[in-house]
């Protein structure tokens, strides 16, 4: 079992740096499957150490793993969330209002629904002149992030109307 734990750790070091680089050229559109890899090698090698019998090491890379994978989780959906309005777009098809309110209540610590949709929403999609400055505001990282998650084949197509 220990020698399965030292090629975790390479794949941990490298996953990380990719999802580093991912994000700082500003693509974001693998930054989801990163964060699931990362996620599954923790809870591989946690799994190594637990049938090991090695419980304090177990204990001490999952706090190593909420460590890492946090900030990244929450970057990312503040990301998928910096315009929210973008998944009223026709490319999102499926993805349901409410769940998008539900997913603003956390981002923003906020629980007045209403509130939220006039805050994020409402005034992003009225205070346009018109859909083509409306899906042009919508800044292309943001974009290409949530196209990666609601519909893979639409990342980098131009978004017309």
């Amino acid at each position: 079992m220990s020698e399965v734990i030292q090629p975790l750790l390479e794949a941990e070091h490298y996953y990380q740096a990719a999802w580093d680089s991912d994000w700082n050229e500003g693509n974001c559109i693998l930054s989801r499957e990163y964060i699931l890899i990362l996620s599954l090698i923790y809870v591989t090698e946690t799994k190594c150490y637990l049938e090991l019998e090695e419980h304090e090491m177990a204990l001490k890379r999952l706090a190593e793993a909420e460590e890492i994978l946090k900030p990244r989780i929450r970057k990312y959906v503040k990301l998928l969330f910096e315009d929210p309005s973008g998944y009223l777009h026709s490319a999102c098809q499926g993805v349901r209002l409410s769940s998008i309110l539900e997913i603003l209540k956390y981002v923003t610590a906020e629980s007045n629904v209403d509130k939220l949709f006039d805050e994020h929403i409402r005034t992003a999609i009225f205070n346009t002149c018109s859909i083509e400055s409306w899906t042009d505001s919508i800044p292309l990282r943001s974009r290409n992030a949530i196209l990666a998650l609601v519909a893979p084949s639409l990342v980098g197509v131009e978004w017309t109307l």
